[in-house]
């Protein structure tokens, strides 16, 4: 999308982190203005540029996130693969890969 399409104002709204001029919008059947606090419960918004990011791939990053939520260790890698796999599961299908940044060698290596 272009500039100035309204991409970040788009995400901050849907966050519940700011409140829409007009309209609505429901996240998992909740109100962003009136339920903010149930839209919160269903979603996670991780940030784009975070000190890390340039270190991690993007199911690194979304491993991280799980663990700062308490997920457990096999939890957060397991929910990790299943978004970024695309899955609706809780285990990725068999031979699934990952893209990996030039250099990173295979995404589903654990630290």
């Amino acid at each position: 999308m272009a500039r100035g399409a309204g991409k970040t104002t788009t995400v901050r709204i849907l966050g519940t982190l700011t409140r829409p001029d007009g309209g609505w919008a429901r996240i998992a059947g909740f109100d962003v203005v009136t339920q903010p606090w149930q839209v919160r419960e269903v979603i996670t918004l991780t940030g784009q540029y975070a000190a890390v990011d340039a270190q991690q791939t993007g199911r690194e990053n979304l491993t991280m996130i799980g663990r700062l939520l308490r997920l457990s260790r096999r939890g957060a890698a397991t929910r990790a693969a299943a978004l970024w796999t695309g899955s609706t599961s809780p285990r990725p299908p068999t031979g699934a890969s990952s893209p990996t940044p030039a250099g990173r060698g295979d995404a589903s290596t654990s630290r």
